[in-house]
């Protein structure tokens, strides 16, 4: 085995009057800043603790397994002997040689002097690993900690009184020999921006911010530790972020990887980067201060419009490796999302105890560490998502209540009904608790006369999300409907949401012996119906054919006619009439097209078929472009 060198300093006696002070700390600064600047003059950040030799023992050991190595005062010769006490030595330095001779390398300090474990209590406290509440303390090669926090040492030492200064001499010296390389590897960090993968430790310290793109987006943390994955070799990062969980703001661990490379690789260029080296750091950190704001103002549950990328959520939320065989998913979303991560997770909230939190109550550090992703749900794909904060916009409410084609009597009716329900009445609650204090509202009538669009206005009139959900996206199965249809009461209600179900006669229709299926769906949907707290809109084409069991269930119904010109007119003022963009749609014009009798939802897309028609011509919209769909539309 090789045998291993240990040198013990013994403690230093109490200075005896006016000790004199080596020169290094005669001169050294006070004002030693607490987190390190860039190192510019490497000699001169070194020596601010100088070093005297200080009296050494040199003890030998083979090399072996830690910590039962039979350390001896002379060079290991055969027979092994008692091992000494060194309970009065000041530190142990320990160390290692392959070849069993020079030179040897130190593997690693124990501090015993209580001395300087105070002064390393100081410099160190809050490091990860280090357990400074303990007697002792083992510092190991390449001495990670002290790399660190040198200027805390130094200001430590500074603030010491004499005796403690003459006492740790040696002690700085040692640290100053084995950290000067690696204190190299940063200034050439410094000066040429480039790094190897064996030194990347040397520049992402604890506390150290660091900055990755998720699509573009950058996204901080600040880290805690870091480690070496024993398999792939990789440099591993694990950092802090802030995070909202539907309840309180948490520190939620991120773990980020740098591979494997060779050679020197530039800093910037990395997946990875302290933020203190980005080129752009200071834009960079102004975009997330403002963003950790705005997350911090979307804590609780809000409801909002959104553009951009989210992360599909998983069945299972553990981290994602590159060899999962379920890889993360990205959709482009756009529409109406309500952010809610107390709900992600199914947890039905206390509407007191997730509140949005002010960012005022935030230092700006914390601001800057917040995730860019929040947890919401989009209304239109029904789905979970993580969403980007940057992406979220306040909604553009545009009164569609007040352009709806229906009489006066009718809007005023349900916006009655709805607003009941907003406000939670339950002066007419059933006799069974938790029964019938829900609102349903059934729309009947012929395809494209605006049934749709009336659940749509009134959720937009009162700024509440609007759940739309079609009997196809039920499904026919007993098990998915039933699951299915839970979840968006269940979201409905929690968000006072109105549950539009587009396309119902599959579970209105009169039940019947020959479809026992049909039957089973039915009798789901109606069960299900009992205990729902929120307003339903139901929309049928066949009025006539309602099981008389829902129609016991229908707070209100509202029948709709094939449009008549009249209305006809009123949608196409409120699709062109209005349109700035529109040249020559004058009511006369309105009057001429008001005459073809089609439908809403066909004069809608006609009208998106016109814009689509002068873009392609590079023209400003007018009569042209629709008299050529309109001709279209009628050949076919």
């Amino acid at each position: 085995m090789d045998p291993m060198i240990i040198k013990v300093p013994h403690f230093s006696r109490p200075s005896q009057g006016n000790a004199p002070l080596p020169n290094w700390m005669k001169n050294a600064n006070t004002s030693l800043p607490l987190k390190r600047d860039r190192v510019t003059n490497l000699e001169e950040y070194l020596d601010g603790a100088g070093a005297i030799p200080a009296k050494e023992q040199v003890l030998y050991g083979r090399e072996g397994s830690e910590p039962d190595i039979d350390w001896q005062d002379e060079p290991p010769r055969g027979a092994e002997r008692e091992p000494k006490a060194y309970s009065d030595a000041g530190y142990l330095v320990r160390k290692t040689s392959k070849s069993g001779s020079a030179p040897w390398k130190v593997h690693s300090i124990v501090v015993q002097s209580h001395r300087i474990m105070e002064i390393l209590r100081s410099s160190l406290d809050g490091y990860p690993g280090v357990s400074p509440a303990l007697d002792t303390m083992t510092l190991s090669s390449p001495f990670k900690p002290m790399f660190h926090r040198w200027d805390n040492f130094l200001r430590a030492i500074e603030s010491a009184d004499d005796d403690v200064k003459l006492h740790i001499d040696g002690f700085v010296g040692i640290l100053k020999k084995e950290l000067k390389p690696y204190f190299k590897i940063l200034q050439d960090a410094d000066e040429h921006g480039v790094i190897e993968h064996d030194h990347l430790w040397t520049i992402f310290g604890p506390d150290e911010l660091i900055c990755w793109d998720i699509k573009q987006n950058h996204s901080i943390g600040r880290v805690l530790d870091t480690s070496k994955d024993p398999w792939s070799g990789s440099f591993m990062i694990r950092c802090k972020q802030i995070v909202w969980d539907g309840f309180t703001l948490q520190d939620e661990d991120r773990q980020q990887c740098i591979g494997r490379f060779t050679g020197s690789r530039l800093i910037a260029e990395m997946d990875v980067v302290p933020l203190s080296r980005k080129p752009d750091r200071m834009a960079i950190k102004e975009v997330a201060l403002q963003r950790g704001k705005k997350f911090l103002g979307l804590a609780g549950c809000h409801y909002r419009e959104y553009l951009g990328l989210g992360l599909v959520k998983r069945q299972h939320e553990e981290d994602y490796d590159e060899e999962d065989e379920d890889p993360p998913r990205w959709d482009g979303i756009s529409g109406r999302i309500v952010l809610d991560a107390a709900m992600w997770d199914g947890k039905v909230r206390n509407r007191q105890e997730s509140q949005a939190i002010d960012p005022a109550s935030k230092d700006d550090s914390e601001c800057l560490i917040c995730s860019p992703l929040v947890k919401g749900y989009s209304l239109s794909k029904k789905k979970w998502y993580k969403l980007f904060v940057s992406n979220i916009s306040d909604i553009t409410w545009d009164n569609s209540f007040d352009r709806l084609v229906l009489g006066s009597d009718e809007k005023e009716l349900l916006l009655g009904f709805a607003e009941t329900k907003l406000h939670r009445s339950t002066e007419f609650d059933d006799f069974v608790s938790g029964k019938g204090n829900g609102v349903i509202i059934l729309l009947a009538g012929p395809p494209g006369v605006g049934k749709t669009l009336t659940a749509e206005s009134i959720a937009d009139q009162m700024r509440v999300p609007l759940y739309p959900l079609s009997a196809g996206e039920l499904g026919t199965s007993p098990e998915k409907v039933e699951n299915k249809l839970y979840q968006a009461l269940t979201l409905c209600q929690e968000w006072d949401a109105v549950l539009l179900l587009d396309e119902a006669d599959v579970f209105l229709e009169m039940r019947s012996t020959s479809n026992l299926q049909r039957n089973e769906l039915a009798s789901i949907f109606l069960r299900l119906l009992e205990y729902f707290k929120g307003l339903m809109f139901l929309t049928t084409n066949r009025r006539d054919s309602i099981d008389p069991a829902f129609q016991s269930r229908i707070d209100l119904t509202i029948g709709y006619d094939d449009l008549a010109e009249d209305s006809r007119f009123g949608i196409w003022k409120n699709f062109i009439g209005e349109n700035a963009n529109f040249q020559g749609a004058g009511e006369s014009k309105l009057r001429d097209l008001a005459s073809h009798e089609m439908n809403g939802r066909q004069i809608k897309n006609v009208v998106k078929l016109t814009g689509m028609l002068a873009t392609r011509r590079k023209q400003s919209l007018d009569s042209t472009h629709l008299n050529a769909i309109l001709k279209m539309y009628e050949q076919n």
